[in-house]
């Protein structure tokens, strides 16, 4: 079985932040890593501490942090998914800040787009 795929959650409206817990909690291939952290120096620190696959993290109309592009070209195989609260809307970002619009209608529907893009990365990687 692979590993568990390891989700930091970044600073999001606490309705969402508590729904993708309780998501990633009922997941048996997935973990929320790290504590909860804010924008700026602790999410970068957090994310080089914890290694994630993935980070979920709250957005404005769907705008991508500053601090999450320099995280991209960091980390070459990060995914970043930032939403956008009230609109059900997302952008999964990866790859030097390529985006892919992702609608949603649950926090369910996020976290399988999430494990897709891991496991796709991870397949890609194996070839």
């Amino acid at each position: 079985m692979a590993e568990p795929i390891r989700i930091l959650l970044g600073e999001m409206q606490p309705p969402l932040y508590h729904e993708f817990r309780r998501a990633i909690a009922a997941q048996s291939d997935m973990e929320v890593v790290g504590a909860p952290c804010e924008r700026g120096m602790g999410l970068l620190v957090e994310v080089r501490r914890t290694k994630p696959e993935a980070i979920a993290i709250g957005a404005r109309k769907g705008g991508l942090p500053g601090e999450c592009s320099h995280l991209l070209s960091e980390f070459s195989d990060l995914k970043i998914l930032a939403v956008v609260f009230d609109n059900r809307k997302a952008l999964l970002y990866e790859r030097r800040s390529q985006a892919t619009p992702v609608t949603h209608e649950s926090v369910e529907e996020l976290i399988v787009t999430i494990r897709s893009a891991v496991r796709a990365a991870e397949s890609s990687r194996s070839r």
